[in-house]
């Protein structure tokens, strides 16, 4: 199952997901590599908290369920 797929499947867990298209956001892609000091990969979930990277996954290493389960334990951590 490809990474989209995988994700899909539990995105209604995760409501502040925003996905950029690098072939049609490739400046905004380039700056965010930037910022947070980054390779950019493609696929590639990044999770921002605080203006910090705290989750970094690319390719065959993203998946849905660790990453419903990463961000809870984040909304947990800040309440």
């Amino acid at each position: 199952m490809a990474a989209k797929e995988r994700l899909s499947a539990v995105d209604y867990l995760l409501p502040d997901i925003y996905e950029l298209i690098v072939q049609e956001s490739g400046e905004l892609s380039q700056l965010i590599a930037q910022e947070l000091e980054l390779k950019h990969e493609s696929p590639q979930v990044l999770v921002i908290h605080q203006g910090k990277l705290v989750y970094d996954q690319d390719h065959d290493k993203i998946r849905g369920d660790e990453l419903v389960d990463f961000v809870k334990n984040l909304q947990r951590e800040n309440k």
